[in-house]
């Protein structure tokens, strides 16, 4: 996907004029029964076209000059077709003067036509020539790849889509190297096919409910594979041509879906398979129905077809093994099963189709026919017991908070032991079980102020609840921070002022009197005596849960807790502006936002009260110390 071409989108394509196909018998290529033009050896069936510059070719054009290094051949499959399906392939070139254009002469002897990555657009005639084979009973292969969808300006391989309802789209996105058994649906191409080794796709957009769509690619999910029944003939279209060729024919289960198509696309598939029904979400303890259609795609009656659907997670499944005692040409039968998941956890059922051995028919298999996760029938929630006023999801660094995960089962569920482990990074964030190895009780401590992500991981489910914890610096650090960086050179800057004016004041006793700046509760834990202390404390903790109107509260605060001067301690100041903001942010306590701001040095997000009016508070407090 190294292209610089930038390609305008395209709506209704536009159309494409070239000169009308020559009509002469003699201007037409006349092509064999076999190169080899012994008429002993079988018929080919199907047409790759080589006219249309295709990637996908019978040999390789040599080009000393330019090789084409995007250019791959179909030997292996060539050989695959005679040897496991016995019909033979040729290749169209195009009719000797440099102009391939197919036409109904050219596709009347053929059940298949392949087009192969064509990177020259086709022309209005070659649209409608090809849309009425079709629509006659014949089969259409149309294989993309990114450079042939980008090669052709407009992609006028859409012209001949769109009557099938399908669209191709070149993929933005990085392309993946591989399509899983998780992106296929069932249907007879996916049997026994759980992995696709690709190279450069593009994706598949549905116009109608005409196509089938029988996987997606990984990630993105767009439609990289479809089917359709269109009329009397078969259309299928891939986003990927590499799985044709000699280079990736091999890998993965590349091979087994090529001959699937070639089989469905010349009738010789047993069934169809569609319209798989199951929930991605089963509760613990209840029951889902898993339902698939089947239709005999022969005129002949089909009997004895054998359907056998299993778990790989050892769910209870009533009467796994159904069996269809008849099944008329043309007709069809849905299946269902009753299924009860047994453990928690991500799964999957697999299919497995018998038929008669007389039938020569092959058992079909779908190792993945549903994917599923079986959840408890319960509401599962982290919650923060320790929460900072009333803030859940607000927490200080370096103060210890607990979180506690929740788990609400339904009414009448059936409930099951749930292996739960709450994970952060350990870099910001320490994390440390409360009680026995296996809790749902945990001790955190965040280590730096930001946001970080803690994660609620269950398990069984392979699945986590995250929550944002928003780290604040705890008032003890912001007091570190506010003593190393403003008070101590503010104490210097005081010292000196004051002694120019008074020499007296510059005597090493006074410069030794302490100037502290405290949690009001550490306030209160130095300078009060055991029976007040325990009132105070009461009352701080009473003003920080408070959400409703409290003079009286407020007024106790601020009559006990302020800047006081003691003979033993000496100069200490609480400093809580997160207090002071909780405080006035309850109406009726405005009145008292200036009183609060002094004695708890500021108000929180109020800019009136920033750093130049807290120095200048600072200042003045220190001074009266010195002059005290």
């Amino acid at each position: 996907m190294s292209k610089t071409k930038v390609t305008k989108p395209i709506t209704q394509p536009e159309q494409v004029t070239q000169p009308e196909p020559a009509t002469k018998p003699e201007q037409v290529r006349k092509i064999p029964v076999d190169e080899s033009g012994d008429e002993s050896k079988p018929s080919a069936i199907i047409l790759f076209d080589e006219s249309h510059n295709e990637l996908l070719r019978s040999q390789k054009v040599s080009d000393a000059d330019e090789p084409d290094d995007e250019v791959d051949t179909w030997d292996n499959l060539s050989d695959a077709l005679r040897e496991e399906i016995g019909c033979e392939a040729t290749s169209y070139t195009g009719d000797g003067t440099g102009e391939g254009y197919l036409t109904k002469e050219n596709l009347s002897k053929y059940k298949v036509l392949v087009l192969a990555a064509p990177r020259n657009p086709l022309n209005d005639s070659e649209v409608e020539v090809i849309t009425n084979f079709v629509h006659q009973g014949g089969s259409l292969l149309i294989a993309q790849n990114y450079e042939s969808l980008w090669s052709q300006d407009p992609p006028t391989i859409n012209l001949l889509l769109e009557n099938f309802g399908l669209r191709t789209k070149l993929l933005l996105t990085k392309p993946p190297s591989e399509v899983s058994a998780a992106q296929f649906r069932p249907h007879y191409l996916s049997s026994e096919v759980n992995r696709l080794v690709v190279k450069e796709p593009v994706y598949l957009e549905t116009l109608n409910d005409l196509p089938r769509v029988v996987a997606n690619l990984p990630r993105t999910g767009e439609h990289f594979l479809a089917a359709v029944e269109a009329e009397r003939g078969r259309v299928v279209v891939i986003g990927d041509f590499v799985i044709f060729g000699d280079e990736y024919f091999e890998e993965a289960d590349n091979k087994k879906l090529v001959l699937n198509i070639f089989r469905w696309l010349i009738r010789k598939n047993s069934l169809e398979c569609f319209d798989a029904q199951f929930e991605t979400k089963v509760k613990y303890g209840k029951t889902s129905t898993f339902s698939i259609s089947l239709s005999n795609p022969d005129r002949k009656r089909l009997e004895h077809i054998s359907c056998l659907l299993e778990s790989d997670a050892s769910a209870a499944i009533s009467e796994p093994e159904q069996r269809i005692r008849s099944l008329p040409g043309r007709g069809r039968a849905q299946l269902q099963w009753a299924v009860e998941p047994q453990k928690l956890g991500s799964q999957s059922l697999r299919l497995t189709i018998d038929f008669p051995e007389k039938t020569n028919y092959p058992p079909l298999f779908f190792d993945s026919v549903a994917e599923f996760q079986c959840v408890p029938d319960a509401e599962i929630d982290l919650i923060n017991l320790t929460p900072l006023q009333k803030a859940p999801e607000i927490v200080e660094t370096g103060v210890p908070f607990e979180m506690q995960a929740m788990v609400r089962w339904a009414n009448g569920a059936k409930q099951v032991p749930l292996q739960l482990n709450l994970k952060s990074s350990p870099a910001h964030v320490t994390v440390e079980p409360v009680g026995q190895s296996q809790t749902n009780h945990w001790r955190l401590t965040a280590l730096d102020a930001g946001d970080w992500k803690i994660h609620l991981e269950i398990a069984e489910l392979d699945q986590s609840i995250t929550r944002l914890i928003c780290a604040h610096p705890s008032t003890q650090k912001r007091i570190h921070e506010i003593e190393r960086n403003i008070i101590i050179p503010l104490i210097a800057e005081v010292h000196h002022q004051v002694s120019q004016l008074r020499r007296e004041l510059a005597s090493p006793v006074i410069q030794k009197i302490p100037f502290r700046l405290l949690t009001p509760e550490d306030q209160v834990h130095l300078l009060e005596p055991p029976d007040v202390r325990k009132y105070l404390l009461e009352v701080l903790r009473a003003a920080r849960e408070e959400e409703d109107t409290n003079r009286p509260l407020v007024q106790e605060l601020l009559l006990n807790i302020s800047p006081i001067y003691s003979p033993v301690h000496g100069c200490c100041i609480p400093y809580d502006p997160k207090l002071a903001d909780h405080l006035v942010a309850i109406r009726k306590h405005a009145p008292f936002e200036e009183h609060l701001a002094y004695n708890f040095m500021g108000i929180d997000g109020d800019e009136r009260y920033g750093q130049t009016w807290f120095k200048q508070n600072i200042a003045a407090l220190t001074s009266c110390t010195k002059k005290n």
